[in-house]
């Protein structure tokens, strides 16, 4: 052996590689490392092909045979491969190999050399980084890997999504591409200095590709291979922008609510489910005279000193709260440690907050509230009181007038039964003028004392059946003799069919009379036309005269007690009460009156009383 042989065969035999000769498909040779590789003798592998060193089939699915033949003999053809390749050893056990082959000439002869490493710990490692890189793909964070220039190695699916870029685009990139223009170099030196340190975690403002500010919260990490040294660093970045703006309402509202709480007008408190007090506004201190600083924590009942009557109120009312049920206006008579007391009203909102019940108060001061309506009330009473004097008043007076007059009218017509066809026609007047102003006076009375019984409530209410029918012709029979003398015609419209109410029989009795006697009153020529007929669960009594009618200004009140139209006031006598009396005994009766007048042209009045329905 010349002394180049010698150097050639002991590289070949002090290398790390498995080393393999092979003359057409076998092997020749090999050195020490692919005997400890294969586990095998050197006169276990001499003369052997390849594919027997390796199982039936490789794990793409062909068989080792074939495809060990068909790389030998694309080597041979000049082609320098490699590849990877499972092998077996003497002991059953598969590893992976990667095979470097290429062929050399020795003389005439053409040789193969066929390197050969085991890689099994890579394949594992592989393996573990594409799990990992997998498991980063399907993550909900955006995630990158740069190397220690700060350029990109490694970003997954969501990091592209975020910031609108592609893997291409970004790979091999400065992380800087993200950065803002104003942001502060020196916090991005302190990020990069940390994050070597040991890691780094905050928010940080970048930008995606179209140029779009978002805010991130971003957590970078330091890589290190095996030997300490620093290799790598990764990221984790997830978009606040919108939570960020979400948590700035959110403080704001609660700032401006803060705000509400503490300058609202009224007096709100805060007590717990132990009846301490949490919180009190400005208003409420103003009021009571407490103070949070040194008051928050104490329990309500021993803030003020509630009688008995207040403190079960109170009770009751936080009782209910506990409940979850909602409480108020409730009066509460609030014992100041000044000695003054208040009478405040009181609402309760229960309130859940992280599983415990709050409740929230407002109260307002009606102290003078309840002053005032105790005045009114006291008032009030007075003014019942003279109203009622007053009625009886007008009731006591009307029956003693009416009893004189009574006996004055009888008297009259006595008189005129002996006198008055012997007498001439200036004592004929004088009778006639004597009995009319009788009779008007003792209308007028007759008209007080029922609006005096009207308002003081003792009118007696017999509601009945009640035909009108009959109702209104002898209304007409009783008031012809009245109309004959002032040469007016009462006609009368009635239906075939009866039309029957239920009401009470002298109220109807008395708007009827009430109505003919005002058309007759105000009439001087004509007919007065009265109409009965039925309409949508009503009798209707229409009574139309042509009468001096009433103004536009005056039909919005002409039914207010006491109340005359000035025009009509000047030519006819009267008290204003005739229709605020007929209207009371309408609405009494459950039925409507309407009024239709025009002055100089006569009036129609219209009374609708509800019909008698069978069961």
């Amino acid at each position: 052996m010349t002394e180049s042989n010698e150097k050639y065969h002991i590289l070949f035999e002090s290398a790390d590689d498995a080393i393999f000769l092979m003359d057409k498909e076998n092997f020749i040779d090999c050195n020490n490392a692919t005997l400890k590789l294969f586990n095998y003798k050197r006169e276990e592998i001499i003369n052997q092909p390849p594919f027997l060193f390796s199982p039936p089939f490789q794990p793409d699915g062909r068989d080792s045979k074939s495809k060990a033949l068909e790389l030998i003999q694309r080597a041979y053809n000049g082609e320098s491969l490699q590849f990877e390749w499972l092998h077996t050893k003497k002991t059953g056990e598969n590893f992976w190999c990667e095979v470097r082959l290429n062929r050399f000439k020795v003389g005439d002869n053409m040789f193969l050399l066929a390197i050969v490493r085991d890689i099994t710990e890579r394949k594992k490692n592989l393996t573990k980084i594409q799990l990992f890189a997998n498991a980063l793909e399907h993550i909900n964070e955006a995630v990158s890997i740069t190397n220690v220039e700060n350029r990109f190695v490694y970003v997954n699916k969501k990091f592209c999504e975020l910031y609108g870029y592609t893997k291409e685009d970004l790979i091999g990139q400065d992380a800087k591409i993200l950065r803002v223009d104003d942001e502060d170099k020196e916090k991005l030196q302190d990020i990069f200095n940390n994050t070597l340190k040991g890691g780094w975690k905050g928010e940080l403002w970048n930008k995606r590709k179209n140029g779009e500010k978002i805010l991130i919260k971003l957590t970078s990490s330091p890589v290190f291979d095996e030997y300490g040294m620093l290799i790598a660093a990764i990221h984790v970045a997830y978009d606040i922008t919108a939570e960020k703006e979400k948590l700035f309402k959110i403080q704001y509202d609660a700032e401006r609510i803060k705000i509400l709480f503490e300058y609202a007008p009224d007096p709100i408190f805060v007590i717990d489910s132990e009846g301490k007090l949490v919180e009190a506004n400005k208003a409420c201190e103003n009021l009571t005279g407490i103070k949070k600083e040194s008051e928050i924590g104490k329990k309500l009942f021993d803030l003020f000193p509630f009688d008995r009557k207040n403190k079960y109120k109170l009770n009751k009312l936080f009782y209910k709260a506990l409940q979850g049920i909602p409480s108020g206006p409730d009066e509460i008579e609030l014992n100041l440690k000044s000695g003054n007391t208040l009478a405040i009203e009181v609402f309760t909102h229960p309130i859940s907050l992280e599983g415990k019940i709050i409740i929230l108060s407002t109260a307002r001061d009606i102290t003078e509230r309840k002053k005032l309506l105790k005045e009114l009330t006291n008032a009030k009473e007075r003014a019942d009181l003279a109203s009622k004097l007053k009625t009886l008043f007008y009731a006591s007076m009307s029956h003693e007038i009416r009893t004189p007059i009574n006996a004055i009218l009888g008297f009259i017509e006595v008189i005129k039964d002996i006198y008055y066809e012997k007498a001439d026609d200036e004592v004929k007047n004088y009778f006639d003028i004597l009995e009319n102003n009788s009779r008007n006076l003792l209308n007028i009375i007759s008209q007080i004392l029922d609006f005096s019984r009207l308002e003081s409530g003792t009118i007696k209410f017999e509601p009945k059946l009640v035909l009108l029918n009959e109702e209104l012709i002898k209304a007409k029979e009783s008031l012809s003799l009245l109309a004959n003398k002032k040469s007016l015609d009462i006609s009368l419209d009635l239906p075939e069919e009866k039309v029957t109410v239920f009401a009470d029989l002298n109220a109807v009795q008395s708007i009827i009379t009430n109505i003919l006697s005002n058309a007759i009153k105000y009439s001087d020529s004509g007919t007065i036309k009265v109409r009965l007929r039925k309409s949508y669960g009503f009798g209707i009594i229409e009574v139309q005269d042509q009468g001096i009618g009433m103004s536009e200004e005056f039909i919005k009140m002409a039914f207010n007690e006491f109340s005359r139209d000035p025009i009509v006031a000047k030519m006819k006598e009267g008290t204003g009460l005739g229709l605020a009396i007929t209207k009371r005994y309408v609405e009494m009766n459950n039925g409507k009156i309407l009024i239709h007048s025009t002055l100089g042209k006569g009036t129609t009045v219209i009374v609708r009383l509800p019909l008698h329905r069978e069961l």
